[in-house]
């Protein structure tokens, strides 16, 4: 999908994606990469601080941070990876707002967040059983009792590792995949919202629209007058006072503008 600054077609083209999801093909959500293209694509890193909300659940993470494949997955190679999207992040003056579709599975215990990450998945199946089919690669084959859709006999207990791999692969994506929303947001100044219920939305994008704002430009003269590219951290609190929390970008790329 091409950018678009037109209403009507954005709408035209979602309703494409939307069609072709129930009536044929399903793919994992490719929002990072949406993302990246948005930061180099559409914002003047000179000229403007845009504002980006980036709507996701995360599940592009495995395919950007080189997992290695489980029994059966073909993993498409990418020319770039998670660390090129963060360091794209930290390079432009857009501030990211995350907003987090799911159960918040970040700053709990791994045990807490296994057990929420599994109850997610199995919303998911139940969703699925409704209309009563499976997915095989990329095309909605309808399940049909008493076939065997992939052509060949398998062993019960091959089958039950692989649908053991494959949940725990799952939940390390739904985990994984927040905490990197999550990293991206805070490296801009920016923060992340768990959308866990629609009647949410509203509440949560009042909140970004009031943080938009309420911000504040502060300058430094760095120590290092070296305009050699290197990415220098920050930091930035309020004295006297270590409660308060500031937002902030943590770092910034030292090259000329």
């Amino acid at each position: 999908m091409d950018f678009s600054e037109t209403g009507a077609k954005l709408t035209r083209a979602l309703d494409s994606l939307k069609k072709w999801t129930m009536e044929g093909y399903r793919t994992r959500g490719m929002q990072f990469s949406a993302l990246l293209a948005t930061l180099r694509e559409m914002t003047d890193v000179g000229e403007k601080r845009p504002i980006i909300i980036f709507q996701t659940d995360g599940d592009e993470v495995a395919k950007l941070s080189n997992w290695p494949p489980i029994a059966g997955e073909q993993l498409r190679k990418y020319e770039y990876n998670m660390n090129d999207i963060y360091a794209e992040a930290e390079r432009s003056r857009a501030r990211v707002y995350t907003v987090v579709a799911g159960e918040r599975l970040v700053g709990i215990s791994p045990e807490e967040a296994a057990e929420r990450a599994e109850r997610m998945l199995k919303k998911e199946y139940v969703a699925r059983a409704k209309i009563k089919d499976m997915w095989y690669g990329f095309k909605r084959v309808p399940n049909k009792a008493g076939k065997n859709t992939t052509g060949f006999a398998v062993p019960e207990v091959i089958l039950k590792q692989f649908r053991m791999k494959r949940a725990e692969r799952a939940i390390e994506t739904l985990v994984e995949g927040q905490a990197a929303a999550v990293r991206t947001a805070e490296l801009t100044g920016g923060w992340a919202s768990f959308l866990e219920g629609p009647e949410q939305a509203d509440e949560i994008y009042r909140r970004i629209l009031a943080d938009t704002d309420n911000r504040y430009v502060i300058g430094y003269y760095p120590t290092n007058k070296r305009m050699d590219g290197t990415l220098r951290r920050v930091r930035v609190g309020v004295r006297n006072h270590p409660e308060y929390v500031v937002r902030y970008r943590q770092g910034y790329y030292a090259t000329p503008r």
